[in-house]
Parts: C-alpha cells; structure tokens; sequence
C-alpha cells in the first residue's frame, strides 16, 4: 500500500518565518509531504493545477488579509484544509476565520511549530 503524500501550501510574506516553518515539517514529516511556498494568495490561485491539501495561511499579508481570503480560496480549492497562522489573540479574528471556512487557527507562540505538526498529522 502506498503512504499518502499531502501537498502543503505555506502562504507566509515572512520568508524567514515561511522557511522556518518550511524546515520544521521537512524534519518532522521527511517524504510524506509535498511544500510549496508563496508569500501572497494570488500565487496561490495562479498554481491552482498543483491542488493543495492543506494551506497554513498567514493572517496578515503584504497584499490582503487571509482570513478574508479563505472564501476565494476555497472557491478554487474545495477540499482544502486552511489553518490561520497568526501572532493575534484575537477572538473576533479567530471566529472569522472559521466562519469563513477555516479548518484551524494557529498562534505563532511558544507552541506553534508543535501545532503545526498536530494540524498536519490530523490530515494524514
């Protein structure tokens, strides 16, 4: 039986925290995922034949604000599984994101790169 391999989108204006959290799931998940990088949404449309199986989007990007974005994303992407990235604490920008389809909403606190991994492992 082959294992699953799942294309990760990482939507991040930070290539410094794109690349960190780029390296995390290369040492946690080695050759079960497949990482692309992008720094705004509309790349991520663009490369819409590449069909993502989850995202970790950035709340605030240089060009548009990504919990605002889900809809349209998922418009292209149906079955795609989005967690919010964010240093906010912000109740009202947590229950946006999931009314806006959102399937997670990540701190980048002290625990972060471990929920990234648990994020990720639930959609193995």
């Amino acid at each position: 039986m082959m294992n699953k391999v799942l294309k990760v989108f990482i939507v991040e204006d930070s290539s410094v925290m794109s690349n960190a959290i780029k390296k995390h799931l290369i040492k946690e998940f080695k050759d079960k995922l497949e990482i692309y990088q992008f720094n705004t949404v509309e790349k991520v449309l663009v490369n819409n034949q590449l069909f993502p199986d989850i995202m970790l989007l950035d709340h605030y990007l240089q060009e548009s604000n990504g919990v605002d974005s889900i809809p349209i994303i998922l418009e292209t992407f149906e079955r795609l599984k989005i967690a919010i990235i964010s240093g906010q604490n912000d109740f009202d920008v947590f229950t946006t994101a999931y009314n806006n389809g959102a399937s997670d909403y990540i701190r980048k606190d002290a625990l972060f790169f471990h929920q990234v991994s648990d994020f990720i492992n639930s959609q193995l």
